[in-house]
């Protein structure tokens, strides 16, 4: 079941390194987050993301949308530990 992500593990997520700042042009304290890659960004960046379509970037407002445990778990966490495993590709898509 999908609800607001929490508070908490909203800010649980914004500790894993990079998440406190936009994926593509790093302004601060980012609303979207793309669950695909697993990375926040700020709305114009969002809007980016969006168009690119959701096969390529399922992208969702923090504060805003719905998420469900495997969207956050499995998409904001895994793809972020991923990438850092295989180092920074912080300017993926756009």
């Amino acid at each position: 079941m999908a609800h607001c992500l929490n508070k908490a593990v909203e800010a649980e997520l914004r500790n894993i390194a990079g998440n406190n700042t936009c994926c593509d042009c790093d302004s601060k304290s980012p609303q979207w987050a793309s669950v695909s890659f697993g990375v926040f960004m700020c709305l114009e960046c969002s809007g980016r993301h969006r168009s690119l379509g959701v096969h390529v970037s399922f992208v969702r407002s923090v504060s805003m949308d719905s998420w469900s445990e495997k969207q956050v778990r499995g998409g904001l966490v895994e793809a972020r530990m991923k990438r850092l495993t295989r180092g920074d590709l912080r300017r993926l898509v756009v």
